[in-house]
């Protein structure tokens, strides 16, 4: 505790705050995916661009979506358990039932990383 409090006051020192410090560093590396799209998945589903494996109990899931919702960016959300197509069609990628899974255009992304997901479905 003592550690953290002295962290933060030698951050307000310097102007910094906790945010800063704990931000990811600007890199002019671009942002890619994981994995490609199977040929399989978009012979199946050619549209849209943003496509969301989720399930209603992951609460990972809800964060992508809240983060989607409030980037304005269209997307179709699949639930892996009521969802016929998000049945079919997750199989396709690897991981089983772990969620979420994203597709932006031709790249997966596995996990929940809103900031980037956010970033490839500008591009």
């Amino acid at each position: 505790m003592r550690v953290a409090l002295a962290l933060l006051l030698g951050l307000s020192s310097m102007g910094l705050t906790a945010q800063d410090f704990f931000a990811s560093p600007q890199t002019d590396t671009p942002i890619v995916a994981d994995d490609p799209v199977p040929a399989a998945f978009r012979e199946r589903l050619h549209e849209p661009k943003v496509v969301l494996f989720s399930a209603s109990w992951c609460d990972y899931c809800k964060l992508v979506q809240r983060q989607l919702d409030a980037a304005n960016i269209a997307y179709l959300n699949l639930d892996i358990e009521t969802d016929p197509l998000g049945k079919e069609l997750r199989p396709l990628f690897p991981g089983g039932d772990f969620v979420p899974v994203t597709i932006i255009g031709d790249g997966v992304i596995y996990g929940a990383d809103p900031n980037r997901i956010i970033a490839l479905a500008r591009q």
